[in-house]
């Protein structure tokens, strides 16, 4: 019940203030777009206790979109690749995720609506 009324307070304040949220100045240098990370990843989201869920990711221009695929539904995944391979405002759905492309490899994290930690490993597609 809490979870909704911080969801439903949030959205109010986006419609409200037109969508436009405050940048901090250090997160403009870092997402940068970064050519060595495009192509399509593919893995999986993890969890303690429960069934993982496919997801798979395209970065174009240090521009990602995806999804992640679960028996329920499907989750958008959106963000920006920073220069030293950092997810830069990484969501899937409306939580943040964080992590790291290295090589061939992203491995990252994120809790989601249900307040369940997940845990993401990704392999670039060649």
């Amino acid at each position: 019940m809490f979870n909704r009324a911080i969801f439903f307070s949030v959205a109010i304040l986006l419609f409200i203030g037109g969508g436009a949220m405050p940048v901090r100045g250090a997160d403009l240098n870092k997402s940068a777009p970064s050519s060595a990370f495009d192509g399509v990843w593919t893995g999986h989201a993890s969890q303690p206790h429960g069934p993982s869920t496919d997801v798979e990711i395209t970065i174009k221009g240090g521009q990602i979109t995806g999804t992640s695929k679960y028996a329920l539904g499907t989750s958008k995944i959106s963000g920006t690749v920073g220069s030293d391979g950092s997810i830069v405002g990484g969501i899937i759905d409306s939580s943040p995720i964080s992590g790291t492309f290295s090589g061939s490899r992203f491995t990252g994290s994120y809790v989601n609506s249900s307040n369940t930690p997940r845990f993401m490993i990704l392999e670039r597609r060649r």
